[in-house]
């Protein structure tokens, strides 16, 4: 069977490690990279420690790139718990592109549940988001999309600089107390 990861799956040596350590020993085969048309890529659940986690959500003119593995029923089994299926993620059956082929094959790939999905994107774990990235790039994506990558999954500490970093200009807090004080003297 062929499965699509799209997040930290994509990392083979964290996806190979998880397995051994639920106890499946067949590894997963990269077959390829692929892509996933109609859908664009979310971190709108909530993983452990409250941080988010990546989903696919079907999306008009967007398309996700990730990477295409043969998988044994054991290694699904495998896979079933680390997403949490059926109740956290379901398994859906998606057309995806190999790269480099005109063709599409069917692949295996998880989709957060409906009462699991957070309507908004949360921020990731550093070590998470590192995963996916090392992923992306090992399984050689294309630069635009590591770049988009980088760009979406963004950790707390991130919003915190980002949020730091912005502090208005004292100009700007003057021209706006002065315009305050202009309103309310009128």
């Amino acid at each position: 069977m062929l499965y699509f990861a799209y997040g930290s799956n994509m990392n083979s040596v964290h996806l190979t490690g998880w397995l051994q350590e639920f106890g499946v020993l067949d590894e997963p085969q990269i077959m390829s990279s692929a892509t996933l048309h109609g859908y664009r890529l979310r971190t709108n659940y909530v993983a452990s420690r409250g941080l988010g986690a990546a989903n696919v959500e079907a999306a008009k003119g967007w398309r996700i790139e990730g990477l295409l593995f043969q998988i044994t029923p054991e290694i699904r089994r495998g896979l079933r718990a680390k997403e949490g299926w059926p109740t956290r993620y379901q398994e859906t059956i998606e057309l995806v592109n190999v790269s480099g082929r005109r063709r599409r094959v069917r692949a295996l790939t998880y989709q957060v549940t409906d009462q699991c999905r957070l309507s908004k994107n949360i921020p990731v774990s550093g070590r998470y988001r590192q995963l996916i990235l090392e992923g992306a790039r090992k399984g050689g994506l294309t630069a635009a999309y590591q770049e988009f990558l980088r760009s979406i999954l963004v950790t707390p500490e991130m919003l915190l600089t980002r949020a730091l970093a912005f502090r208005p200009m004292e100009t700007d807090r003057f021209s706006c107390d002065h315009e305050l004080a202009q309103l309310t003297q009128s």
